[in-house]
């Protein structure tokens, strides 16, 4: 990273791309497991319509082969949408991670963090210089007391 002080704009670039990440991760993570729900539920009709096909003697072959046909054509979606949804996770886990603002500022070197300084004053405080106002005056100890009238 540079050497510049990490500014107020870099933290909310930081959250931004975590929102992001958080965002697109959550979206790939439900639009994958409605797909997985949904070959479910498309599995178990292909299941219910093989199952009606085969029971039912008294049909015409036409009849038992349309349902057989039907069931099959219900079992491929489901299996195409379980590829769809295996891409899916793929793809999820494929996305580099994008950790905490804090733990993002915490990966920074000391000096590209802006940092109050915490050293003792260079000058005591009683030899620090302090604005007088009119009708004021100063103690010994260098405070400001107000003039009694």
């Amino acid at each position: 990273m540079n050497s510049q002080p990490y500014t107020a704009g870099q933290r909310q670039d930081a959250a931004k791309r975590r929102r992001e990440y958080l965002g697109k991760k959550a979206g790939i993570s439900l639009g994958g497991t409605c797909l997985r729900g949904v070959c479910a539920l498309l599995g178990i009709i292909s299941l219910v319509l093989a199952s009606a096909a085969g029971q039912n003697v008294g049909w015409s072959i036409a009849g038992v082969v349309c349902f057989t046909a039907l069931s099959l054509a219900v079992l491929g979606v489901a299996i195409f949408f379980w590829r769809l949804s295996s891409s899916c996770f793929k793809e999820l886990s494929m996305m580099p991670y994008v950790p905490p603002v804090a733990e993002q500022i915490a990966a920074l070197p000391a000096e590209a963090i802006l940092v109050r300084g915490s050293d003792q004053p260079a000058s005591a405080p009683s030899e620090l210089l302090r604005a007088a106002r009119a009708g004021e005056t100063t103690d010994e100890a260098g405070e400001l007391v107000r003039a009694s009238k």
